[in-house]
């Protein structure tokens, strides 16, 4: 579909991605906006995962897994034509 998606299954194996630290007084409206851009609750959960920075939010997929294909080293957007 163009876009990536995790799903988080007890810790196993690795996710390649980021880590973004916010400043603290911007936490709370950027939380909401990401919430509206990633439809939490509907397409996406909001959930907290450990990553090799230590604990952060990031946001699972709810869908149908079986059409997906597996990204083993991380996703890369395709350019804007």
């Amino acid at each position: 579909m163009g876009f990536p998606a995790a799903r988080f299954v007890d810790g196993d194996g690795e996710i390649p991605g980021f880590v973004v630290i916010l400043p603290a007084h911007l936490c709370s409206d950027v939380v909401a906006r990401l919430d509206e851009i990633e439809d939490e609750g509907v397409l996406y959960r909001r959930v907290e995962i450990d990553t090799s920075e230590g604990r952060a939010m990031s946001y699972e997929w709810l869908g149908e897994t079986s059409e997906l294909t597996q990204i083993p080293y991380g996703w890369r957007p395709t350019p804007e034509r």
